[in-house]
């Protein structure tokens, strides 16, 4: 597998500007509404193994990598936050938070709190 001997397995968000990686919605319509139940996943392939499925970590509640298309722990929303929008884990009729965390200096770790989401911009990637 080309040498990599370490392939992080959580989603993060980054202040570095050329670090941004698009990700695909998959739901079972054409449009993405508020309170839509989603799956996410990197659109590009990786080096690494396994799903590029988001899924939510029973442990650690962190946002991870490897989930499925069928499965509960893969099911996301996308929310109302004031005059923006927020992503929400869990069914439409009881979401919880998909927060940050630090994880280094310019590094946020995604993951479930309870009121204290954070906005989000949405803009079509081009492929």
């Amino acid at each position: 597998m080309l040498g990599i001997t370490h392939c992080p397995q959580r989603v993060v968000m980054s202040s570095e500007p050329l670090t941004v990686e698009p990700v695909i919605f998959e739901l079972s319509s054409d449009v993405v509404r508020v309170s839509t139940e989603l799956n996410i996943r990197f659109s590009r392939p990786s080096l690494c193994p396994g799903s590029r499925y988001w899924r939510v970590e029973d442990s650690s509640k962190a946002v991870v990598l490897n989930g499925s298309k069928s499965s509960n722990d893969s099911t996301f929303t996308i929310q109302k936050f004031g005059k923006s929008y927020k992503l929400a884990f869990g069914s439409a009729d009881k979401p919880t938070d998909v927060g940050l965390e630090r994880i280094r200096i310019e590094d946020y770790r995604l993951i479930l709190s309870n009121n204290s989401g954070f906005a989000v911009a949405f803009a079509r990637a081009l492929f």
